[in-house]
């Protein structure tokens, strides 16, 4: 992936609604959570353990979605892009989990026009403390331009795990 980025505000809880930018750089939109506590956005925050600085989100018993990025795909189709690959990086205990990280189209009214989700097991990184790289990559519907992009993380077991240093590449 390339690492030219954008930084910027991730995600809402599992409302679905986004924030407003912090940085902004090239056409990669990077989370590492540790804005949120101070906007008081921390309904899917934790302390608990953090794969860079102090928090994280994460999905259990009681969340089963992390927080979720949204933009409007309009914003991407008029720069020219075509796809998105959402990455993070996400700890579990357990080691046959069937959570999810999700990328989907919707209309504003909740209609899905495109899902693509890739299990956490899935991947082939983890890196020396224990953390899983998880990555998904979605085409964009220029059918569809009022569209919206939503990037989070779905546990349907509702089992735990702790999420960090999302980003979101814009080809």
């Amino acid at each position: 992936m390339k690492k030219n980025g954008l930084l910027s505000a991730l995600f809402l809880s599992s409302l679905l609604i986004a924030c407003k930018p912090s940085d902004n750089h090239q056409h990669i939109d990077v989370m590492n959570f540790d804005n949120f506590k101070n906007w008081g956005m921390n309904g899917v925050l934790t302390e608990e353990s953090a794969r860079s600085g102090k928090w994280a989100t994460y999905v259990d018993s009681t969340h089963e979605y992390s927080m979720t990025y949204e933009r409007v795909q309009q914003e991407l189709l008029d720069k020219g892009y075509k796809k998105v690959e959402f990455t993070a990086w996400v700890k579990t205990e357990n080691t046959d989990s069937d959570i999810k990280a999700v990328l989907t189209l919707d209309s504003p009214t909740g209609v899905n026009y495109s899902w693509q989700g890739t299990a956490i097991d899935s991947s082939i990184t983890t890196d020396e403390r224990g953390w899983k790289k998880v990555s998904v990559q979605l085409n964009l519907m220029k059918e569809v331009p009022e569209a919206h992009i939503k990037a989070y993380f779905w546990s349907p077991k509702k089992e735990k795990a702790i999420i960090d240093d999302v980003s979101l590449d814009f080809e």
